[in-house]
């Protein structure tokens, strides 16, 4: 038991008082707005929408900025781009109004922002070979639309937002199905605003009516906008562009609700079929990003957000990708799940890339997907995933380099693995050789330069002709400051593979400068760890080399993703002068976090990435079936002087409760039932009923010693290839979890288990954890229950209790059932039947008749309590029969919230769900049955034998399948009541 306890309270440790640091701590700013916005009564008919009583749809306008909704006449005014915002579980309409007010002030340039700065940012040159002179300035913008004007394609926006009156979207897989439904509705009805508006129709300024939207999605509003093309009132092509925020794209956040998981396999097996069919108009023409704000959202596990496994498996980049807020450029920090839709960091970013990718010259309003792709990579991803891909597709001018220009300088060489700052003080041209990459593999370059110093340097790669690229689009900012405040670093990783393609690279100074702040490494890329598990508990060294001031560690790992590493760094006093950092950095999902050295608050870092998500398939391309993620170390100032490795052992349980909190709904339930099944076991062999608390102390006691090997064995038996076969073909009876995901993914498919793959000692250690805390539950309603008893009985005077005659009872029942069947069936209990059934039928769901049954069962419980003698079997029996039902209160809780919802928005409407009475029909039973007096007899039958076979399949479906099938659990014990029914007759 202490283990148990002990286990227990480090877990409401860590949660409550284990806070996130450096890296992980979220930073958003203020933001300001002067929001309004104008209900469309329009689409509030039932010609247009069956939903007109429950939803409603709104346009924002920011007041200063945009025109009024409405003009003189009360007709709605839009002449922009239309963008549609669905709000997630129990989301409101006003949660767009951060990136609308953004979308507005960008366009009416208020934060002086205008669109010649957005193209001077990714500005280059273009140069005539012929005379060597420079013919204009250009950006990347042109180089995608091929435009001379590239400013002709922007407009306005009129910016919509829903409003589903705060429902829970996440728990009920119809109201998903409704949500998704109103969406098409408006989607047509804003369509139809635009052809309805004569200022628009065959107005060259405006260009083609519109033909879709642009949705922004948050939460489940994410799930929202991919459901709607497998609807049957979906508009066809309307949507291409889809932006989702903190959406769990994965797999369900809650399992409570059976429609909820099928709709996730509908919705994934559309998707997985036309993003790998390339004919398809939504391999070719839809992108889709899905944003996550990392680990310091609470509500949904950011390994949920990942979109990768539904895009195809051999082109994921060409739809889409998955990217973390703390490696956006100028967000740079990990964001909650509510403040992800108003931090004013992302809004901005969110912001640019909508007004990056519109096109009123098109009927969709979006440029092209290849375009929009490459802006999407450009602004969200960071620069070393589009250098190549940029230099590669010739988004550069070429130009040949002048050998006669004033002050050229033939060479510069690396001293050791760098080149020093004061290198590149005065005015010139500077030339590095790169022919020596050619007979490395593995070698990168990185250079640092400093904003002001940027502005006075072009940076260019020349190839065997002297044919050479401007490179200096692909600098992108990075959160390390230079010594003088509010100035940052540009940083470009030049692989490798671009290395070898060219001769030098080229570094022109444009003015005089002592200060200049340019720093050139050269890095091995071949330097690889594997994180042991074994290793990590007691600490694993990372060797760091002295001699080169910047090196990159791949580090291998299988390790779950909840597994939270702690990196212990050991420096000098020294202060930091050329921005020293750590950069943690993961592919697919891309997730970025920066470690300012001068600004670390702790003599450690604690890293987590989404390299091994749980439940979420992944693909491993090196032999090894390893994992990686990379530690970037920049030590320019030589202050590290040793790095170890550890597991963070409190801010692994911190994360435990938001990965398994489903775990806690289901495993319970199994040890209930392990208990059950012992109890009326030993009944039937002996006429003894054990009590609840010695069966437990024993359950526990075995769980405590033999726990670690029980999930050795599952986690081992779990891929044996016969033993799999058995369980998805054989025992699981849903199969809706079935290939949710491509096929690239499916020989890495997790366990149902606990999500897992492997049978790794942080495997085990996290199931043994995640049994003991379950164990921990039920250990505090059993004490619960019999600490309850044991007041009551203190208190109680000796009596003579009723046993004999219950007895008597029973042994008439038994020898005429038919006359017990007539006791049970009162006149009162069959009205009571009737108006639960007609109630379950027409109107309520039947999980809210289950919660009244429970409280009925609680308090005839509590009754045995005051009138039977403790250790009585009928008490005993009756105790652990409640214990199982609170345990699976939890599975109804949910349906019961949004039932409860919808009565307050709309109560006239009936529940949309549900309604199956034989979902409920035995439990009743079963409650009447227990109610009237009756106790199962020590003697096995063809019932009992049933019962044992239904415990033993609850046991196993609530441990192997449960987690991701919860709903079930519940099911099963309306099943196991039909045979209890019997055994009591």
């Amino acid at each position: 038991m202490f283990l148990v306890l002990f286990v227990f309270a480090y877990l409401l440790y860590s949660f409550m008082f284990i806070n996130f640091e450096n890296a992980d701590v979220q930073k958003c700013d203020a933001i300001y707005m002067y929001p309004s916005y104008a209900k469309l009564n329009g689409i509030n008919s039932y010609k247009e929408t069956r939903f007109a009583d429950k939803y409603h749809l709104y346009l924002y306008r920011e007041q200063g900025l945009d025109k009024d909704p409405m003009n003189k006449d009360n007709e709605i005014q839009i002449d922009g781009i239309p963008v549609l915002f669905i709000p997630g579980n129990a989301g409101s309409y006003k949660q767009g109004r951060s990136i609308a007010a953004q979308l507005s002030n960008y366009f009416y340039q208020k934060d002086f922002f205008d669109f010649d700065a957005l193209n001077n940012e990714y500005e280059y040159m273009q140069y005539d070979s012929s005379n060597k002179t420079i013919l204009e300035k250009r950006s990347l913008y042109d180089f995608f639309f091929k435009n001379d004007d590239s400013k002709l394609r922007y407009k306005n926006i009129d910016f919509f937002t829903l409003d589903f009156n705060e429902d829970f979207t996440a728990f009920h897989g119809q109201t998903l199905l409704d949500q998704a439904e109103f969406v098409n509705d408006c989607i047509e009805y804003i369509l139809g605003l635009y052809k309805q508006n004569p200022s628009l129709k065959n107005n060259e300024a405006y260009g083609p009516l519109p033909e879709s939207v642009i949705i922004v999605g948050h939460s489940m509003g994410g799930i929202v906008s991919r459901t709607i093309p497998i609807l049957k009132n979906y508009v066809p092509n309307s949507i291409n562009t889809l932006i989702t925020l903190s959406s769990p794209h994965g797999t369900s956040p809650l399992t409570f609700d059976g429609e909820l998981l099928k709709i996730y396999k509908m919705i994934n097996d559309f998707w997985i079929k036309q993003m790998n069919d390339t004919n398809s108009y939504y391999y070719n023409n839809v992108s889709l990003i899905s944003i996550t704000g990392g680990i310091v959202d609470d509500v949904l596990p950011s390994d949920y957000t990942l979109i990768e496994p539904v895009l195809n498996s051999k082109t994921p980049l060409n739809n889409g990708f998955t990217v973390y807020t703390s490696g956006i450029e100028n967000v740079w920090t990990t964001i909650d799940h509510l403040a992800v839709v108003w931090c004013d960091q992302l809004r901005k970013v969110v912001a640019k890339s909508i007004l990056s990718i519109i096109d009123k010259s098109s009927p969709s309003k979006t440029i092209n997907l290849k375009d929009r792709m490459n802006f999407f990579k450009r602004i969200y991803l960071d620069n070393s995933h589009f250098e190549n891909y940029a230099l590669n597709n010739n988004m550069t001018e070429r130009y040949t380099m002048d050998e006669n220009a004033d002050n050229f300088i033939s060479s510069v060489r690396f001293t050791g693995d760098s080149i020093l700052p004061d290198t590149f003080a005065k005015k010139g041209t500077y030339s590095i050789s790169l022919r020596t990459f050619k007979q490395y593999d593995d070698s990168n370059i990185d250079i640092k330069i400093d904003e002001e110093t940027m502005n006075i340097a072009d940076v260019f790669l020349c190839n065997s002709e002297d044919e050479c690229f401007m490179i200096n689009n692909l600098f992108k900012r990075i959160p390390v400051f230079t010594s003088k405040e509010g100035v940052y670093y540009k940083n470009l990783e030049l692989e490798h593979s671009t290395l070898q393609s060219f001769e030098t690279l080229n570094i022109k100074i444009k003015a005089n400068d002592d200060a200049s702040k340019i720093l050139i490494n050269r890095f091995s890329n071949n330097k690889s760890i594997k994180l042991s598990f074994l290793k990590l508990l007691f600490g694993q060294s990372l060797k760091i080399n002295h001699n080169t001031n910047l090196q990159r560690l791949t580090l291998l790992s299988k390790l779950t993703s909840s597994i939270a590493l702690k990196l212990s760094i050991k420096k000098t006093n020294e202060d930091v002068k050329s921005g020293s950092y750590i950069k943690q950095s993961l592919n697919q999902p891309y997730e970025n976090k920066w470690y300012l050295l001068q600004f670390l608050k702790t003599n450690y870092i604690s890293l987590t990435a989404a390299n091994n998500p749980t439940f979420i398939p992944i693909r491993i391309d090196n032999k090894g079936e390893h994992t990686s993620f990379d530690l970037k170390i920049d030590n320019s100032d030589h202050i590290i002087t040793s790095m170890t490795m550890s597991v963070d052992f409190g801010l692994t349980f911190k994360l435990l409760i938001k990965t398994y909190r489903l775990a806690f709904a289901s495993i319970p339930v199994g040890f209930a039932a392990i208990l059950f099944i012992y109890q009326t076991m030993q009944f039937l062999e002996t006429g003894e009923y054990p009590p609840l608390n010695e069966t437990f102390a024993g359950l526990m006691k075995y769980t405590v010693h033999l726990g670690f090997p029980m999930c050795f064995v599952i986690e081992l038996f779990s891929f044996v290839p016969g033993i799999r076969y058995i369980l998805e073909n054989w025992l699981d009876c849903i199969k809706v979890n079935d290939n949710l995901f491509n096929e690239a993914y499916l020989s890495k498919q997790k366990n149902e288990f606990f999500g897992n793959i492997g049978v790794g000692l942080d495997v085990l250690f996290i199931d043994y954890i995640i049994l003991l805390l379950s164990l921990a539950i039920v250990l505090l309603l059993v004490n619960l229950i019999n600490g309850f008893e044991y007041v009551v009985n203190y208190f109680k005077s000796p009596m003579k209790t009723n046993y004999d005659s219950v007895d008597e009872k029973l042994s008439i029942a038994v020898q005429n059932k038919v006359q017990a069947f007539k006791g049970l069936l009162t006149i009162g209990r069959i009205i009571k039947l009737t108006v639960l059934i007609l109630a379950v039928v027409m109107y309520v769901p039947y999980n809210l008749v289950y919660v009244v049954l429970v409280i009925s069962h609680l308090l005839y419980t509590l009754k045995l309590i005051f009138t039977e003698k403790s250790g009585s079997p009928r008490l005993e029996f009756n105790k652990s029969i409640l214990l199982l039902m609170l345990l699976i209160v939890p599975i109804s809780v949910p349906i019961i919230v949004v039932f409860f919802h919808n009565f307050a928005v709309n109560w006239k409407t009936p529940f949309r769900s549900h309604h199956n009475f034989l979902a409920v029909l035995p439990i009743i039973g079963l409650e009447f049955a227990l109610q009237s007096g009756l106790m199962i007899r020590p003697e096995k039958s063809i019932f009992s034998r049933v019962a044992i076979v239904t415990l033993c399949y609850m046991i196993f479906f609530s441990f192997i399948f449960g987690v991701r099938n919860t709903y079930f659990v519940y099911h099963i014990f309306n099943l196991l009541s039909c045979s209890l029914i019997m055994m009591l007759l």
